[in-house]
């Protein structure tokens, strides 16, 4: 289980999520194994703690289901009663939320900006070449998400609403077969 641990940068200390009592040690530890960590391993120890910490930040600012376990604490984590695909999880901080914030700090550390976009996911739909032509489009309700990918598919059960079917997919209707009659569809219509 995972837990709410510090980090202190000259005299300020500031609360990230962690394995341990230890989340440089443990966020160095997870990447040791990972393939493209790069921006993570090759910071100083001040731009790492500074990523944790921002990422920490970020999902502070997320709505998680379920409610703080003590309602004063300073983070969203841990919580009671937090739904992940339906089931209700055990008290307390899931180690998904310590290895999302990994993720988190090391794509911050490639790109700062990620958690001021709106998505981010890409919004275009088609680039041209010949007289230049860039098409985009908007993601369809639900899909936008501040989140990485990555680290969407580690918490993104733990947000809320997301046991609701947000995020997942989604079917609508009745039971009966469509029909189609002339009145309709005509082919006159312009569909050849």
């Amino acid at each position: 289980m995972g837990t709410v641990s510090t980090i202190t940068i000259g005299s300020n200390t500031y609360s990230v999520y962690s394995l341990t009592n230890d989340p440089l040690a443990d966020a160095k530890a997870y990447f040791a194994a990972r393939l493209g960590a790069e921006p993570f391993t090759g910071a100083t120890r001040l731009q790492q703690q500074q990523a944790l910490i921002t990422a920490a930040r970020g999902f502070d600012r997320l709505l998680w289901s379920g409610e703080k376990l003590v309602g004063a604490q300073a983070t969203q984590w841990p919580r009671t009663g937090a739904v992940c695909n339906g089931d209700v999880e055990p008290d307390g901080t899931p180690d998904e939320i310590a290895l999302g914030e990994f993720e988190l700090a090391l794509v911050l550390l490639s790109d700062p900006t990620t958690l001021d976009k709106k998505t981010t996911r890409s919004d275009v739909r088609r680039v041209g070449a010949g007289t230049a032509s860039v098409t985009f489009f908007q993601a369809p309700p639900g899909e936008e998400t501040r989140l990485p990918t990555i680290v969407h598919e580690l918490v993104g059960c733990f947000l809320e609403g997301a046991s609701a079917g947000i995020g997942t997919p989604l079917a609508s209707g009745t039971d009966a077969a469509s029909e189609f009659t002339e009145d309709d569809f005509d082919r006159a219509d312009g569909f050849a």
